[in-house]
Order: C-alpha cells, then sequence, then structure tokens
C-alpha cells in the first residue's frame, strides 16, 4: 500500500482543507493510506473527528528550531522534530503541502524526494499582487506545483519567471457535498 503525507496549517471548514478531505478519501478508495501532519497548531479542528471516523492520523506538533530540539528532548514534539527532517522518505511515498503559505514555511524542513506543492489561492488576496513564496519551491526540477486554475499558472510565471518543477492543472473538488 503506498502512503501519502498531507501537510497543512490547519482543519477548519475551508477550501483547502475541503481538499484534503477529499484527495484523503480518494487516495483510501485507491488503496493508499493518507497522513495529515499540521504543524504549529494543537487544537482540534472541525475535520478532525472526520478523519479519525476514517482512521486516518492527523498528527499536530510544534516545530522546533535546530537549537530549541534538544531542549525539548521528552516531548513527542521531540520525536516529530526529528521524524520530518530525517525519516519521511522511508515511510511515505510522497509528501503533499497543501497552500504554498504553508509550503513556504516547511518546505525545507520536512526531507523528502518528492515534494508536491498545492497552489489553492490567488495573487488578488496578496498586498500589490506579490506572492509570498519562497522561489525554491518553483526551481526544484524534483518538485511538482499543482494549480486548481489557468490564472495561478500565469501569475507564478510572470513573478518567478524561471519554473523548473512540474506544473500541472486539477480541479479543487471532485464532489458537490457541502462537508
Amino acid at each position: 500500500m503506498q502512503r501519502i503525507l498531507f501537510i497543512h496549517h490547519c482543519l477548519r471548514l475551508g477550501g483547502g482543507e475541503k481538499y484534503i478531505k477529499e484527495i484523503c478519501d480518494f487516495s483510501l478508495q485507491h488503496n493508499i493510506h493518507p497522513t495529515i501532519m499540521i504543524p504549529n497548531n494543537l487544537e482540534e479542528e472541525y475535520y478532525d473527528i472526520y478523519f479519525k471516523s476514517k482512521k486516518i492520523d492527523v498528527i499536530r506538533f510544534k516545530i522546533f528550531s535546530k537549537k530549541d530540539i534538544l531542549r525539548n528532548l521528552f516531548s513527542k514534539d521531540f520525536y516529530w522534530n526529528i521524524y520530518i527532517r530525517f525519516l519521511l522518505n522511508k515511510n511515505f511515498d510522497r509528501i503533499h503541502f497543501i497552500n504554498l503559505g504553508v509550503a513556504s514555511a516547511y518546505h525545507n524542513l520536512f526531507r523528502h524526494k518528492k515534494k508536491v506543492f498545492w497552489h489553492v489561492g490567488n495573487a488578488i488576496q496578496y498586498p500589490d499582487y506579490q506572492l509570498p513564496f519562497d522561489k525554491a519551491i518553483f526551481s526544484n526540477v524534483n518538485n511538482e506545483l499543482i494549480c486548481i486554475n489557468p490564472y495561478q499558472i500565469e501569475e507564478i510565471v510572470k513573478q518567478y519567471k524561471n519554473i523548473n518543477c512540474k506544473v500541472s492543472l486539477f480541479k479543487l473538488f471532485l464532489n458537490n457535498d457541502n462537508t
């Protein structure tokens, strides 16, 4: 069975969160086991109960800087900080960052060969239409960027110019339910 990891900042009721629900359901139907990591947000939220009912692990933990890791040697957060830096390749076939803001903040900490970045917003959401994302996401040929509309691709190419990662389009919502 394949295993994939989704990294997001929350599981509240919203577009990116609904996508995680749908893609986890899709994954289970296709014999792929999903796991969700929510760094630096320890509160249970809207979709936690749903994922628990589907036996999908939701891992919430605090990320530490390298110098703070040893100070927290006996916390469960210590384990997850080591795990994301050194053990992801052994346990997951691929990792998905939902939302490029989350990806920009954390992608360097999550060491994995196959990273997928989901762009679920548009430049209009940001001051002066400037996307605040780490350009390293787009320059790595091993990364994949998935956009939900062609305008996002145009905005990224216009601002970042040299896009070396694979770029794909994918419809955000797979079904029509209101959950």
